[in-house]
């Protein structure tokens, strides 16, 4: 084992997924010259009441760019102007240090720097994340038992019409709907027979992914995508995830006009997909980095 290596069951003691990710840019700090937060472009005030979270981003100083949720019902940092300004210029690894804070605010905008500063990496050490339509590198069918953790409606609805066999994950008692049609559970556990598993990029955000590993590890293959999902892999990876995908922004002009306006992204960003096996690593990125310094 490398360090990099997590055995199973110590992973359930230590920090979360997203702050051992975490730790792997810190360890960058020292030797290279990591960018600043330049921006924070929140949703529009008039959000949708019918969600409890939006989608924010965080904008480094070389265009790098992290999703992050913010709560409508929240007064978190990115709301309030006066601290909106005291962020930028400020040192991007600076906030990475409230990656597993206790306010769910900090933590959340944490996140984005994460994901921001992990594109930003992947982007300088040459990686090329290709676009990619496919859910967690998967193809489903009648003979799958595949765990959703969140909700991912288009696959249920697709699940339903073919005759998929699944079952979605919770966290809230409120979306425990018993007229859904399908089954849903509050317990991870029902992800022990699950062959395929598709995992929300949230769950690096509420510190629940590596519980959910646990669950998953008789899976022939196990998925975290999202938005949020949108950094270094490795941590994931060592964990028992297969395929990781995220979101790479293709133009950035356009990505904060939408994001103002409160409109979809559509094409100013791909979304891309990482496989175990073939991702070269941190530890080769990293060596790349300094070697272009």
């Amino acid at each position: 084992m490398t360090w990099l290596d997590v055995d199973d069951n110590e992973s359930l003691l230590l920090p979360g997924i997203a702050a051992r990710t975490a730790e792997l840019l810190l360890h960058l700090e020292g030797s290279l010259s990591l960018p600043c937060v330049d921006e924070v472009v929140l949703p529009p005030v008039e959000t949708n009441p019918c969600k409890d979270a939006e989608f924010a981003l965080v904008v480094l100083g070389d265009g790098s760019v992290g999703a992050f949720y913010t709560w409508n019902d929240s007064a978190s940092p990115g709301l309030v102007p006066d601290l909106r300004q005291a962020i930028r210029g400020r040192s991007a690894c600076e906030f990475l240090k409230d990656i597993d804070h206790s306010e769910d605010d900090r933590r959340a905008f944490a996140s984005g720097v994460l994901n921001a500063l992990s594109q930003s990496v992947m982007k300088r050490a040459g990686l090329k994340l290709e676009s990619s339509t496919s859910l967690g590198g998967m193809c489903f069918d009648s003979g799958d038992r595949v765990g959703l953790v969140g909700l991912f409606p288009s696959l249920v609805r697709q699940f339903l019409g073919v005759g998929v066999d699944f079952v979605v994950i919770e966290r809230k008692q409120a979306l425990l709907n018993p007229e859904a049609g399908y089954e849903i559970s509050l317990d991870p556990a029902r992800l022990k027979d699950c062959n395929k598993v598709l995992i929300t990029g949230s769950t690096l955000l509420n510190r629940s992914l590596d519980e959910v590993l646990h669950h998953c590890r008789h899976a022939s293959r196990v998925a975290v995508i999202g938005p949020t999902a949108s950094c270094l892999p490795d941590m994931a990876f060592a964990a028992g995830v297969h395929s990781m995908g995220g979101i790479v922004v293709r133009d950035l002009p356009s990505l904060l006009k939408r994001q103002g306006n409160g409109a979809g992204w559509g094409d100013a960003v791909d979304k891309y997909l990482l496989d175990a096996d073939s991702y070269p690593g941190f530890e080769l990125l990293a060596e790349r980095l300094q070697g272009g310094e």
